[in-house]
């Protein structure tokens, strides 16, 4: 599904928190290609990391989307959560051991994700 099909639904939902991140998602602007090189070169920097997360989170909420239909306890923001962490996470191993690629952040993403479905379907959550 497309990503603004993705959006449009998610603004349908009756939930404060939904719409409240939503607004903030619509703020954001992606990065240009200098942009972006310039904040690869200076990823070690928190502020950095944090653009760079954020050029990251139409993905993320892509993602959350396609394995929101699979699980029955996590919510959407549940999902996008966990898959933002991922992407931290990402980050934060390339500064440790200085490789990192589109493709690791994407599956470090998905990983982060399909590990918070599976801690939780499948148990009782009160």
């Amino acid at each position: 599904m497309k990503y603004k099909f993705i959006l449009q639904e998610m603004k349908e939902a009756s939930d404060p928190n939904v719409q409240a991140f939503l607004k903030d998602v619509e703020r954001m602007k992606r990065l240009t290609k200098q942009e972006k090189d310039f904040y690869l070169k200076t990823r070690y920097l928190s502020s950095s990391v944090k653009k760079l997360v954020e050029d990251f989170i139409p993905y993320v909420i892509y993602v959350a989307y396609s394995y929101s239909q699979k699980t029955k306890t996590l919510q959407m923001l549940d999902l996008i959560n966990e898959g933002i962490l991922g992407a931290y996470a990402a980050f934060d191993y390339s500064a440790k051991y200085g490789i990192l690629s589109k493709r690791r952040v994407q599956g470090s993403i998905k990983n982060y994700i399909r590990r918070s479905m599976n801690r939780t379907d499948g148990q009782i959550v009160f």
